[in-house]
């Protein structure tokens, strides 16, 4: 190794002299310089006087937007309120109450009769001039129409249907017919047997009866009160208490009671049935009894009626108290005297109210937000900044 390194060293001047030293391979080279301008950037502090600058401050702003709200709305429904009221009754109502009331006033007078030292006039009529007309009334069936046709004042005159004895009632209205007494009405009986008639309708056509008999110019009447002996029960007192509750007691005067068909009651019975009858009279402070005999007619017994009516006074017509009359002025007098009621009634009511509602509707909110401004001050504003400038640079180049 050592060997080959001297070998080396002895070669390497040879041939560093034939490689430098050989005109063809030699070369001169030559620096050249110029000034190049270039631009650079540099960072510089500056200050500059300010008056403005900017600042951050919150403002108020307000918005549009959409929400659910509730709100009350109005309503309306029906609803039931108890409410007290005070009322009277109509008049109306106190026709049934005052016809009680004066069929039991009259009730109660005919059980108490008339008092014993009290009596009626039985002086008779002297208005000699004057017209009367006599009224039968009576129970069916008791010969009211018998009567009248056999005091006809000629035999060939027109008679009012009569009984045939089956026991049916005939008469179905109220007739006038001139008998050998005079005028004289004929009626429907008390307890009709085809139930045509109650007793009120009965004293509703007699007093009809009775007010065109008014209108002929006749202003006084006298009743013949029938009682037929046949009959096992006595009906005198009901036949008078029908008679008082529909014309008053004002016709106690004018009355002749006709005890009729003596001779389906004879003997013993007979005279019981007379006294009970006398008794029944006394009571009610009646004197003329007329004793019908029949069937046929007995002149005897026409004499007689004649002369009981000649006893008895007659009633006049416009002092009759019909019973409907008395009723209406009963009825408006406990009407006017009732005492105001009270009671509970319902009743619908329109009540208004609210109920909630949600809705959606427009509304403004506000809201706060940050935003620049120019701030007026005295000072300077100093910070760094880049600052590029152009500078000259010698650049130099072997060529």
């Amino acid at each position: 190794m050592k060997l080959q390194l001297v070998l080396f060293a002895s070669f390497l001047p040879g041939l560093v002299h034939a490689w430098w030293g050989n005109p063809r391979r030699r070369r001169t080279r030559v620096q050249v310089c110029n000034d190049v301008v270039k631009p650079v950037v540099e960072s510089v502090w500056s200050c500059q006087p300010a008056k403005t600058r900017t600042a951050w401050r919150d403002v108020t702003k307000w918005h549009k937007t959409k929400k659910n709200v509730t709100k009350w709305m109005n309503a309306s429904r029906w609803v039931v309120h108890t409410e007290t009221i005070e009322y009277t009754l109509p008049l109306e109502d106190f026709v049934l109450l005052a016809k009680e009331q004066i069929t039991e006033e009259v009730l109660a007078s005919l059980k108490s009769g008339i008092a014993p030292n009290s009596h009626l006039d039985s002086r008779g009529d002297d208005l000699s001039n004057e017209e009367v007309a006599h009224i039968v009334w009576g129970p069916s069936q008791a010969g009211k129409s018998t009567l009248i046709c056999q005091c006809r004042q000629h035999d060939e005159d027109p008679c009012p249907e009569v009984g045939d004895g089956s026991g049916e009632s005939q008469t179905s209205d109220i007739s006038m017919w001139q008998t050998t007494f005079g005028f004289t009405l004929d009626t429907m009986g008390l307890g009709d047997s085809l139930l045509r008639f109650s007793k009120e309708e009965i004293g509703k056509l007699v007093a009809a009866g009775i007010s065109s008999v008014a209108a002929a110019n006749i202003k006084r009447v006298k009743f013949l009160v029938f009682e037929s002996m046949a009959n096992d029960a006595l009906h005198l007192r009901n036949t008078l208490l029908n008679l008082f509750t529909a014309f008053g007691e004002e016709v106690r005067n004018g009355i002749v009671v006709i005890a009729s068909k003596p001779n389906l009651r004879q003997g013993r019975a007979g005279v019981q049935r007379l006294v009970l009858m006398q008794q029944v009279m006394a009571e009610q402070g009646l004197r003329e009894l007329v004793l019908w005999r029949g069937p046929e007619k007995d002149q005897e017994s026409v004499e007689e009626l004649k002369a009981a009516l000649g006893r008895v006074s007659s009633a006049e017509i416009s002092a009759l108290d019909d019973l409907w009359d008395r009723v209406n002025r009963r009825a408006q007098e406990l009407f006017e005297q009732q005492v105001p009621r009270t009671k509970n009634i319902s009743v619908d009511v329109l009540e208004e109210y609210l109920i909630p509602e949600e809705v959606e509707e427009e509304v403004e909110e506000k809201y706060v937000e940050s935003e620049p401004v120019l701030e007026q001050y005295e000072g300077e504003t100093c910070e760094w900044s880049n600052l590029q400038k152009d500078t000259i640079v010698r650049e130099c180049k072997l060529h």
